[in-house]
Formats: structure tokens, sequence, C-alpha cells
């Protein structure tokens, strides 16, 4: 509600009615500061609930291995994948061992690739 200081008709016209003015206006944005502030709260809670919702998202899928076909126990071809010299002082080896470990290991496994570059 605006209250024109000018109007002579107007009820704060009257003399001494400039507090009145000025208590309004300061209380007007003192409701819109409590507005914008509840607002921003909801905002990053919001924000906070995704972001959870986004971890327990990561967590569960994280404990299947990240690919849910994994999980299934259906037979599957394992691909083990070596990038860069083959020799015993990089890790390649270790990673061309633990694989074949892991694909022989396992009973669903019905063949393995190995995939060199």
């Amino acid at each position: 509600m605006k209250i024109k200081l000018d109007n002579p008709d107007a009820p704060s016209a009257a003399p001494g009615s400039w507090e009145r003015g000025v208590l309004e206006k300061l209380l007007l944005e003192a409701y819109r500061e409590q507005r914008r502030t509840r607002i921003w709260k909801l905002i990053w809670r919001l924000l906070w609930l995704a972001m959870a919702a986004m971890l327990l998202m990561a967590l569960l899928l994280g404990r299947s291995g990240g690919n849910p076909a994994l999980g299934t126990g259906k037979p599957h071809t394992a691909v083990i994948d070596l990038s860069g010299v083959i020799s015993s002082a990089e890790d390649q080896t270790d990673i061309l061992r633990r694989g074949l470990s892991a694909a022989y290991k396992n009973p669903q496994v019905k063949g393995i690739i190995i995939r060199a570059n």
C-alpha cells in the first residue's frame, strides 16, 4: 500500500505523519528481507537434499560394482583392457594378472577377451 504524502485528503498527510511513512517503509523492507531469507534457505535445503540423494545413489550403485548387469549373475565375457608397453616395470602386468585371476574365479565367465593396445 503506497501513501502519497502530498495528498491533503490522505489520512497520513496530517502533521507529523512522516514518521508513519518511514515506519511503514522500514517494516515492509524488513518483511521483504525475511521473505528473501526464507526463499534462499529453501533453495539451499533443496540443494543439500539433492546432493544427499546423489550421494546415496552413488553408494548404492557402488556396491553392485557400478554396473547392474554384473550383479545379476548371468553368463558373460570378461574383458581386460591393456594400453601401453607390457613390462614388469609398469602396472600393466599387474592389471593383466588381477583381471585374469578375477575372471578365472568367477563361475559365470564364459570367455576372456584381452584388449591390448
